[in-house]
């Protein structure tokens, strides 16, 4: 039996798996990432709770035989560091890979956590035999893998895959990268229900107002409860929401044509509210006589996606 260890790596908590050959999740735990600190501060924390995961198993480190991290984008795979993380400021062009592989004693496999999420899919998932596909999270923000004939694309820095930041709505709402018009200022969780909430302080009539009133904001599955009871404004947010990703879907669909583009992250918890809508958008806008090659879906993995995904891509490394 091999073992490898699985870690995603977020601003507020890191993730842990331990695995074997196969790619089944033997066990997992979590710890706080302490971001603001030093970052060898950080990773030891992290290689610390290898350590504890592997010993609840009766493993040592040193019968651990790889481990793959995902971490936030832009990643830098060649030098195995993050470039410029916004919630990981202290890991700024630090050597991630190498000072975690020489603290564990084995090597490690960088990836984007974008990237590493789409991959399980591939591995566990909706995806297992569909070679062409792009992965969307719709969450915080907006992040993206896209995998063609069976490999992730990376592009020549690394970068391939920010969705997040295609221009949806030419010269719109402001996004956080500067540009304004970004899919991740219409459809993230953060900026949809930022938009909701200065319309509702603006006196738009909606039944979402009581909440408004008694708390100061609405939240994003308010917005989405509230649609499916037919409040017109809940259901003009979310229509707005779904319409800029169906466009972002057939901007997908004409330049990678892929077979499947599979949505995650919490915001599908909202079900056929949203997936319906976004089919409905992207049969919209979609080339006529090109509405059904490509198959709109929820993931089928779940919350372990990242370290699965990592996981996997380690196991792959060693056995290439």
């Amino acid at each position: 039996m091999q073992y490898y260890f699985g870690i995603d790596f977020g601003g507020t908590k890191v993730k842990l798996g331990l695995f074997d050959q196969d790619v089944n999740l033997l066990e997992a735990s979590s710890i706080p990432s302490g971001a603001e600190r030093e970052p060898d501060l950080i990773l030891q924390d992290v290689a610390n709770a290898c350590q504890d995961l592997a010993a609840k198993k009766g493993l040592k480190l040193s019968e651990i035989k790889a481990a793959g991290m995902g971490l936030p984008g832009p990643v830098n795979l060649k030098e195995g560091m993050i470039l410029n993380p916004p919630n990981l400021p202290t890991l700024r062009y630090y050597p991630v890979r190498d000072k975690f592989s020489q603290m564990l004693g084995m090597p490690v496999t960088l990836e984007n956590d974008a990237n590493a999420a789409a991959w399980s899919e591939h591995v566990a998932g909706t995806a297992k035999d569909t070679p062409d596909y792009v992965f969307l999270t719709l969450g915080t923000g907006i992040g993206g893998g896209v995998i063609c004939n069976s490999k992730l694309v990376h592009g020549s820095r690394d970068t391939g895959g920010e969705l997040g930041h295609i221009v949806v709505y030419p010269g719109g709402r402001k996004c956080a990268c500067g540009q304004y018009g970004c899919i991740e200022a219409y459809a993230s969780v953060i900026n949809s229900t930022k938009w909701a909430n200065e319309l509702l302080s603006e006196g738009k009539d909606s039944s979402l107002q009581a909440i408004f009133k008694e708390k100061g904001e609405v939240s994003s599955i308010d917005i989405f409860d509230h649609c499916e009871n037919g409040d017109s404004f809940a259901t003009y947010v979310v229509n707005s929401i779904c319409e800029a990703l169906g466009i972002l879907c057939v901007t997908i669909q004409n330049f990678t044509n892929p077979s499947k583009i599979i949505f995650a992250g919490g915001m599908i918890g909202s079900g056929d509210t949203l997936l319906d809508r976004i089919k409905y958008y992207f049969r919209l806008h979609v080339w006529p006589g090109r509405e059904d090659e490509c198959e709109l879906c929820f993931a089928a993995v779940g919350k372990h996606a990242g370290i699965i995904g990592a996981a996997a891509l380690a196991i792959e490394a060693e056995n290439n």
